[in-house]
Protein backbone atom coordinates (compact mmCIF):
# COMPACT_ATOMS: atom_id res chain seq x y z
CA UNK A 1 0.00 0.00 0.00
CA UNK A 2 1.40 3.35 -0.99
CA UNK A 3 1.62 6.34 1.25
CA UNK A 4 -0.91 8.30 -0.93
CA UNK A 5 -3.84 6.06 0.08
CA UNK A 6 -3.38 6.69 3.85
CA UNK A 7 -5.90 9.16 5.27
CA UNK A 8 -5.56 10.71 8.73
CA UNK A 9 -8.35 10.33 11.22
CA UNK A 10 -9.22 14.02 11.49
CA UNK A 11 -9.39 14.54 7.73
CA UNK A 12 -11.66 11.53 6.92
CA UNK A 13 -15.05 12.68 5.41
CA UNK A 14 -18.23 11.72 7.33
CA UNK A 15 -21.21 10.64 5.21
CA UNK A 16 -24.69 11.29 6.75
CA UNK A 17 -27.97 10.10 5.16
CA UNK A 18 -31.49 11.52 5.85
CA UNK A 19 -33.86 9.49 8.16
CA UNK A 20 -36.89 7.88 6.39
CA UNK A 21 -40.45 9.20 7.05
CA UNK A 22 -41.85 5.92 8.41
CA UNK A 23 -39.43 6.05 11.33
CA UNK A 24 -40.87 9.35 12.60
CA UNK A 25 -44.42 8.08 12.15
CA UNK A 26 -43.66 4.98 14.33
CA UNK A 27 -42.16 7.06 17.13
CA UNK A 28 -45.17 9.42 17.19
CA UNK A 29 -47.61 6.46 17.42
CA UNK A 30 -45.78 4.99 20.44
CA UNK A 31 -45.80 8.28 22.29
CA UNK A 32 -49.58 8.71 21.67
CA UNK A 33 -50.39 5.23 22.99
CA UNK A 34 -48.29 5.81 26.13
CA UNK A 35 -49.98 9.12 26.90
CA UNK A 36 -53.45 7.57 26.48
CA UNK A 37 -52.63 4.66 28.82
CA UNK A 38 -51.28 6.98 31.53
CA UNK A 39 -54.38 9.21 31.31
CA UNK A 40 -56.72 6.20 31.71
CA UNK A 41 -54.93 5.00 34.82
CA UNK A 42 -54.97 8.40 36.50
CA UNK A 43 -58.70 8.81 35.75
CA UNK A 44 -59.55 5.46 37.34
CA UNK A 45 -57.62 6.27 40.49
CA UNK A 46 -59.28 9.66 40.90
CA UNK A 47 -62.82 8.33 40.43
CA UNK A 48 -62.60 5.51 43.16
CA UNK A 49 -63.14 7.26 46.61
CA UNK A 50 -63.63 3.99 48.59
CA UNK A 51 -60.26 2.74 47.64
CA UNK A 52 -58.72 6.02 48.70
CA UNK A 53 -60.34 5.88 52.21
CA UNK A 54 -59.68 2.18 52.83
CA UNK A 55 -56.78 1.73 55.26
CA UNK A 56 -53.79 -0.08 54.02
CA UNK A 57 -53.59 -3.66 55.11
CA UNK A 58 -50.65 -4.62 57.35
CA UNK A 59 -48.65 -7.30 55.68
CA UNK A 60 -46.71 -9.50 58.11
CA UNK A 61 -43.13 -10.20 57.28
CA UNK A 62 -43.42 -13.68 58.75
CA UNK A 63 -43.99 -16.50 56.34
CA UNK A 64 -46.27 -18.39 58.81
CA UNK A 65 -49.29 -17.42 60.93
CA UNK A 66 -48.60 -17.37 64.66
CA UNK A 67 -52.30 -17.93 65.48
CA UNK A 68 -52.17 -21.45 64.09
CA UNK A 69 -49.92 -22.59 66.98
CA UNK A 70 -51.32 -23.05 70.55
CA UNK A 71 -49.62 -21.22 73.39
CA UNK A 72 -47.98 -23.50 76.01
CA UNK A 73 -49.36 -23.53 79.57
CA UNK A 74 -47.14 -23.64 82.66
CA UNK A 75 -48.06 -24.90 86.12
CA UNK A 76 -47.83 -22.42 89.00
CA UNK A 77 -44.72 -22.87 91.21
CA UNK A 78 -45.13 -24.93 94.36
CA UNK A 79 -44.97 -23.01 97.67
CA UNK A 80 -41.64 -23.05 99.46
CA UNK A 81 -41.31 -25.46 102.36
CA UNK A 82 -41.00 -23.80 105.78
CA UNK A 83 -37.58 -23.79 107.38
CA UNK A 84 -37.08 -26.42 110.10
CA UNK A 85 -36.91 -25.20 113.67
CA UNK A 86 -33.41 -25.70 115.10
CA UNK A 87 -33.20 -28.18 117.95
CA UNK A 88 -30.90 -27.26 120.81
CA UNK A 89 -28.93 -30.26 121.98
CA UNK A 90 -27.60 -30.02 125.51
CA UNK A 91 -24.12 -31.36 126.25
CA UNK A 92 -24.02 -34.34 128.58
CA UNK A 93 -22.89 -33.50 132.09
CA UNK A 94 -19.94 -35.69 133.15
CA UNK A 95 -20.49 -37.65 136.36
CA UNK A 96 -19.04 -36.15 139.46
CA UNK A 97 -16.18 -38.14 140.97
CA UNK A 98 -15.79 -37.78 144.75
CA UNK A 99 -12.39 -36.66 146.01
CA UNK A 100 -10.41 -39.51 147.58
CA UNK A 101 -8.37 -38.93 150.76
CA UNK A 102 -4.59 -38.88 150.55
CA UNK A 103 -2.88 -42.13 151.56
CA UNK A 104 -1.26 -42.18 154.99
CA UNK A 105 2.56 -42.36 154.97
CA UNK A 106 4.11 -45.64 156.02
CA UNK A 107 7.06 -46.12 158.28
CA UNK A 108 9.21 -47.83 155.67
CA UNK A 109 8.87 -44.98 153.21
CA UNK A 110 12.09 -43.01 152.96
CA UNK A 111 12.90 -39.92 150.92
CA UNK A 112 16.40 -39.22 149.74
CA UNK A 113 17.51 -35.74 148.64
CA UNK A 114 18.32 -35.52 144.96
CA UNK A 115 21.15 -33.24 144.00
CA UNK A 116 20.60 -31.56 140.62
CA UNK A 117 23.63 -30.61 138.48
CA UNK A 118 24.39 -26.88 138.24
CA UNK A 119 22.95 -25.21 135.15
CA UNK A 120 25.29 -24.89 132.19
CA UNK A 121 26.41 -21.32 131.52
CA UNK A 122 24.85 -19.89 128.39
CA UNK A 123 27.34 -18.82 125.74
CA UNK A 124 27.48 -15.13 125.05
CA UNK A 125 25.46 -14.20 121.99
CA UNK A 126 27.66 -13.18 119.08
CA UNK A 127 26.81 -9.82 117.50
CA UNK A 128 24.93 -10.17 114.25
CA UNK A 129 26.79 -8.50 111.39
CA UNK A 130 25.01 -6.84 108.52
CA UNK A 131 25.64 -7.96 104.91
CA UNK A 132 27.54 -4.68 104.26
CA UNK A 133 29.95 -5.34 107.16
CA UNK A 134 30.52 -8.92 106.01
CA UNK A 135 31.24 -7.77 102.44
CA UNK A 136 33.59 -5.03 103.72
CA UNK A 137 35.58 -7.49 105.86
CA UNK A 138 35.79 -9.89 102.92
CA UNK A 139 37.20 -7.15 100.68
CA UNK A 140 39.74 -6.04 103.29
CA UNK A 141 40.97 -9.55 104.14
CA UNK A 142 40.95 -10.95 100.59
CA UNK A 143 44.43 -12.16 99.43
CA UNK A 144 45.96 -10.20 96.57
CA UNK A 145 47.92 -12.89 94.75
CA UNK A 146 47.49 -16.58 94.10
CA UNK A 147 49.13 -18.16 97.17
CA UNK A 148 47.53 -21.53 96.80
CA UNK A 149 44.96 -20.99 99.53
CA UNK A 150 42.15 -22.05 97.24
CA UNK A 151 43.70 -25.40 96.44
CA UNK A 152 44.43 -26.09 100.13
CA UNK A 153 40.88 -25.21 101.08
CA UNK A 154 39.55 -27.42 98.28
CA UNK A 155 41.76 -30.29 99.47
CA UNK A 156 40.52 -29.93 103.05
CA UNK A 157 36.92 -29.87 101.83
CA UNK A 158 37.50 -33.00 99.79
CA UNK A 159 39.04 -34.77 102.78
CA UNK A 160 36.16 -33.68 105.03
CA UNK A 161 33.59 -35.04 102.58
CA UNK A 162 35.41 -38.33 102.16
CA UNK A 163 36.12 -37.91 98.43
CA UNK A 164 38.75 -40.32 97.12
CA UNK A 165 41.51 -38.73 95.01
CA UNK A 166 43.35 -41.83 93.85
CA UNK A 167 45.69 -41.08 90.97
CA UNK A 168 45.09 -44.51 89.47
CA UNK A 169 41.29 -44.07 89.37
CA UNK A 170 38.81 -41.41 88.43
CA UNK A 171 38.70 -38.07 90.21
CA UNK A 172 35.02 -37.71 91.11
CA UNK A 173 35.40 -34.54 93.13
CA UNK A 174 33.42 -31.50 92.01
CA UNK A 175 34.10 -27.80 92.49
CA UNK A 176 31.80 -26.24 95.08
CA UNK A 177 31.00 -22.58 94.62
CA UNK A 178 29.11 -20.18 96.84
CA UNK A 179 26.22 -17.95 95.81
CA UNK A 180 27.03 -14.28 95.16
CA UNK A 181 24.51 -11.68 96.35
CA UNK A 182 24.08 -8.29 94.74
CA UNK A 183 24.58 -5.13 96.76
CA UNK A 184 24.49 -1.41 96.07
CA UNK A 185 27.29 1.07 96.74
CA UNK A 186 26.25 3.82 99.15
CA UNK A 187 27.51 6.89 97.25
CA UNK A 188 29.33 6.74 93.91
CA UNK A 189 30.56 10.31 94.31
CA UNK A 190 33.26 9.48 96.89
CA UNK A 191 34.14 5.91 95.78
CA UNK A 192 36.95 4.78 93.48
CA UNK A 193 35.58 1.38 92.41
CA UNK A 194 37.54 -1.83 92.25
CA UNK A 195 39.23 -2.36 88.88
CA UNK A 196 39.93 1.33 88.17
CA UNK A 197 43.23 1.83 86.28
CA UNK A 198 45.28 4.77 87.60
CA UNK A 199 48.20 6.07 85.52
CA UNK A 200 51.42 6.93 87.36
CA UNK A 201 54.99 8.08 86.62
CA UNK A 202 57.90 6.40 88.39
CA UNK A 203 59.91 8.63 90.73
CA UNK A 204 62.54 6.01 91.59
CA UNK A 205 64.39 3.49 89.45
CA UNK A 206 63.96 -0.25 90.01
CA UNK A 207 66.75 -2.84 90.25
CA UNK A 208 65.50 -6.25 91.30
CA UNK A 209 68.74 -7.52 92.88
CA UNK A 210 67.41 -6.43 96.26
CA UNK A 211 63.84 -5.91 97.49
CA UNK A 212 63.00 -2.28 98.17
CA UNK A 213 60.53 0.57 98.08
CA UNK A 214 59.37 2.41 94.99
CA UNK A 215 57.36 5.59 94.47
CA UNK A 216 55.44 7.26 91.68
CA UNK A 217 53.41 10.44 91.05
CA UNK A 218 49.90 10.73 89.59
CA UNK A 219 50.07 12.84 86.39
CA UNK A 220 46.32 13.63 86.29
CA UNK A 221 43.29 13.83 88.58
CA UNK A 222 41.36 10.72 89.57
CA UNK A 223 37.58 11.18 89.75
CA UNK A 224 34.94 9.22 91.63
CA UNK A 225 32.77 6.55 90.10
CA UNK A 226 30.22 9.06 88.77
CA UNK A 227 32.92 11.33 87.30
CA UNK A 228 31.84 14.53 89.09
CA UNK A 229 34.29 15.02 92.01
CA UNK A 230 38.11 14.79 92.06
CA UNK A 231 39.13 12.38 94.81
CA UNK A 232 42.89 11.98 94.14
CA UNK A 233 44.53 15.20 92.90
CA UNK A 234 47.29 15.15 90.34
CA UNK A 235 50.67 15.25 92.01
CA UNK A 236 49.63 12.73 94.65
CA UNK A 237 52.46 10.46 95.81
CA UNK A 238 52.03 6.67 95.71
CA UNK A 239 54.36 4.42 97.75
CA UNK A 240 54.89 0.73 97.10
CA UNK A 241 57.42 -2.10 97.28
CA UNK A 242 58.83 -4.80 95.02
CA UNK A 243 60.33 -8.19 95.79
CA UNK A 244 63.42 -9.62 94.10
CA UNK A 245 62.44 -13.28 94.70
CA UNK A 246 59.63 -13.04 92.15
CA UNK A 247 62.01 -12.75 89.17
CA UNK A 248 63.34 -16.09 87.85
CA UNK A 249 64.58 -17.34 84.50
CA UNK A 250 61.91 -17.14 81.83
CA UNK A 251 60.09 -14.26 83.57
CA UNK A 252 60.60 -10.72 82.37
CA UNK A 253 58.35 -8.80 84.77
CA UNK A 254 58.65 -7.94 88.46
CA UNK A 255 55.70 -7.90 90.84
CA UNK A 256 55.08 -4.56 92.59
CA UNK A 257 52.50 -3.85 95.32
CA UNK A 258 51.44 -0.22 95.84
CA UNK A 259 50.68 0.46 99.49
CA UNK A 260 49.10 3.89 99.90
CA UNK A 261 48.39 7.25 98.26
CA UNK A 262 49.07 10.67 99.79
CA UNK A 263 47.36 13.68 98.20
CA UNK A 264 48.78 17.24 98.29
CA UNK A 265 46.10 18.10 100.90
CA UNK A 266 47.40 15.43 103.28
CA UNK A 267 44.69 12.80 102.68
CA UNK A 268 46.08 9.26 103.00
CA UNK A 269 44.29 6.16 101.72
CA UNK A 270 45.58 2.56 101.73
CA UNK A 271 45.07 0.98 98.31
CA UNK A 272 47.13 -2.29 98.57
CA UNK A 273 46.86 -2.80 94.80
CA UNK A 274 49.20 -4.38 92.22
CA UNK A 275 51.24 -2.47 89.67
CA UNK A 276 50.86 -3.18 85.96
CA UNK A 277 52.27 -2.00 82.68
CA UNK A 278 50.88 1.00 80.76
CA UNK A 279 48.37 -1.28 79.01
CA UNK A 280 47.39 -3.25 82.13
CA UNK A 281 49.79 -6.21 81.86
CA UNK A 282 50.40 -7.93 85.19
CA UNK A 283 53.73 -6.92 86.70
CA UNK A 284 56.22 -4.30 85.49
CA UNK A 285 58.63 -5.01 82.66
CA UNK A 286 62.03 -3.52 81.90
CA UNK A 287 65.56 -4.36 80.75
CA UNK A 288 66.62 -7.89 81.77
CA UNK A 289 70.25 -8.83 82.56
CA UNK A 290 70.52 -12.65 82.61
CA UNK A 291 74.22 -12.61 83.76
CA UNK A 292 75.35 -15.06 81.09
CA UNK A 293 79.06 -14.36 81.73
CA UNK A 294 78.77 -15.06 85.45
CA UNK A 295 76.57 -18.16 84.99
CA UNK A 296 78.17 -19.66 81.85
CA UNK A 297 81.48 -17.95 80.99
CA UNK A 298 83.24 -18.22 84.33
CA UNK A 299 82.24 -21.89 84.93
CA UNK A 300 83.52 -22.82 81.45
CA UNK A 301 86.82 -21.03 82.11
CA UNK A 302 87.16 -22.74 85.48
CA UNK A 303 86.41 -26.12 83.90
CA UNK A 304 89.15 -25.54 81.32
CA UNK A 305 91.66 -24.65 84.05
CA UNK A 306 90.64 -27.76 86.02
CA UNK A 307 91.10 -29.96 82.95
CA UNK A 308 94.58 -28.53 82.37
CA UNK A 309 95.61 -29.10 85.99
CA UNK A 310 94.34 -32.67 85.91
CA UNK A 311 96.21 -33.38 82.66
CA UNK A 312 99.45 -31.96 84.11
CA UNK A 313 99.18 -33.97 87.34
CA UNK A 314 98.56 -37.20 85.44
CA UNK A 315 101.79 -36.72 83.50
CA UNK A 316 104.03 -35.39 86.29
CA UNK A 317 102.73 -37.10 89.42
CA UNK A 318 101.98 -40.60 90.49
CA UNK A 319 98.51 -42.07 90.40
CA UNK A 320 97.84 -41.51 94.09
CA UNK A 321 99.02 -37.91 93.95
CA UNK A 322 97.05 -37.15 90.79
CA UNK A 323 93.89 -38.67 92.27
CA UNK A 324 94.28 -36.50 95.39
CA UNK A 325 94.73 -33.33 93.32
CA UNK A 326 91.73 -34.13 91.06
CA UNK A 327 89.41 -34.81 94.00
CA UNK A 328 90.50 -31.61 95.76
CA UNK A 329 90.00 -29.56 92.61
CA UNK A 330 86.54 -31.04 91.91
CA UNK A 331 85.39 -30.40 95.49
CA UNK A 332 86.48 -26.76 95.40
CA UNK A 333 85.00 -26.12 91.96
CA UNK A 334 81.63 -27.78 92.72
CA UNK A 335 80.86 -25.28 95.48
CA UNK A 336 81.88 -22.32 93.32
CA UNK A 337 79.82 -23.55 90.35
CA UNK A 338 76.76 -24.08 92.57
CA UNK A 339 76.98 -20.44 93.73
CA UNK A 340 77.16 -19.20 90.13
CA UNK A 341 74.16 -21.38 89.19
CA UNK A 342 72.02 -19.64 91.82
CA UNK A 343 72.46 -16.20 90.24
CA UNK A 344 69.05 -14.83 89.15
CA UNK A 345 68.30 -12.34 86.38
CA UNK A 346 68.15 -8.65 87.23
CA UNK A 347 65.47 -6.26 85.97
CA UNK A 348 66.27 -2.58 85.45
CA UNK A 349 63.54 0.04 85.06
CA UNK A 350 64.34 3.73 84.85
CA UNK A 351 62.62 6.56 86.65
CA UNK A 352 60.12 8.53 84.58
CA UNK A 353 58.64 5.43 82.89
CA UNK A 354 54.82 5.32 82.76
CA UNK A 355 53.06 2.54 84.67
CA UNK A 356 49.52 1.77 85.83
CA UNK A 357 47.90 0.77 89.12
CA UNK A 358 44.79 -1.44 89.11
CA UNK A 359 42.69 -0.75 92.22
CA UNK A 360 42.09 -4.09 93.96
CA UNK A 361 39.29 -2.93 96.32
CA UNK A 362 36.68 -0.18 96.56
CA UNK A 363 38.20 3.02 97.97
CA UNK A 364 35.71 5.05 100.06
CA UNK A 365 36.82 8.66 100.69
CA UNK A 366 33.54 9.91 102.13
CA UNK A 367 34.96 10.18 105.72
CA UNK A 368 37.41 12.94 104.63
CA UNK A 369 35.48 14.72 101.86
CA UNK A 370 32.14 16.52 101.80
CA UNK A 371 30.21 18.45 99.15
CA UNK A 372 29.39 22.13 99.62
CA UNK A 373 27.10 24.11 97.33
CA UNK A 374 28.77 27.19 95.90
CA UNK A 375 26.71 30.14 94.63
CA UNK A 376 27.49 31.64 91.21
CA UNK A 377 28.97 35.15 91.07
CA UNK A 378 30.73 34.88 94.44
Amino acid sequence: MSTQTLVERGEAPVARTASPLWKWAFIGTLMTLGAATLAAVLRAELQDPVRQQAPAEHKSRLRFNVADYPMPSFEPPAPAAPEPTPVIVQKPVPPRVPALPRPEPREDDRTFPVELPPPMPKPAAEPIESPEEIARKRRLTAPLGGTGGGSTRAGRTAQGQGVSRDRAGLDLSATRVTMASARRLSDLTFIVPKGTAINCILDTAIQSDQAGLVGCTLPRDVYGADGTVVLLDRGSQVLGEYRSATLTYGKRRVFVVWDRVRTPEGVIVDIASPGTGPLGQAGMGGHIDNHYWERVGIPVLMSAVSFGVQSYTRERLSSDQSSFVESTTNDSLSGVLAEFARIKPTLYKNQGDPISIVVARDLDLSPVYALRRRGYGR
